[in-house]
């Protein structure tokens, strides 16, 4: 989608461009106005004590925003609830990060960004300390580094 700059002030957008803009909906039982005004504060959460970190969306806030561009929540009770992310089409070379060799060689892997402070998610408890990964700031080559060297320390896909 092409924005002028009218319409990305109006999606809160740093300016005018080609944006992609993608919606995820669902039609559960909603939230109120006070709690989508919460909803991507770190480690809101409306789910009980020990189900929840709170840091979902806040990540995907985060995530968007370091990236120059937005997130709106559209819900109401009853009604469910609409997530529109917009972020500026990417230009240039795609970077292989060894993402899908990484798969084959360890299926199920997950990759986590956090965004904020991941001592306090490690110390808090929600993340084991004795899981990897690599703390911001970091370059593109360095996490391509890490990804290679736990690609390394495996010779054959497991099953």
């Amino acid at each position: 989608m092409t924005y002028d700059a009218a319409a990305a002030r109006a999606h809160g957008l740093p300016g005018p461009g080609d944006y992609v803009v993608f919606t995820v909906r669902d039609t559960g039982i909603g939230m109120d106005a006070a709690t989508v005004q919460h909803a991507f504060e770190p480690f809101f959460t409306t789910k009980p004590e020990g189900q929840g970190t709170g840091l979902g969306l806040a990540s995907v806030y985060g995530i968007v925003r370091q990236n120059a561009g937005s997130a709106v929540i559209d819900s109401e009770p009853a009604r469910g609830t609409t997530v529109t992310i917009t972020l500026p089409r990417a230009q240039g070379t795609p970077v292989d990060l060894g993402v899908r060799e990484m798969q084959a060689i360890r299926p199920g892997i997950a990759t986590v960004f956090m965004s904020g402070n991941p001592d306090a998610v490690v110390k808090g408890g929600a993340w084991p300390e004795r899981r990897k990964h690599l703390q911001k700031p970091f370059e593109i080559s360095d996490l391509s580094r890490a990804v290679r060297a736990e690609l390394d320390q495996h010779d054959e896909p497991r099953a």
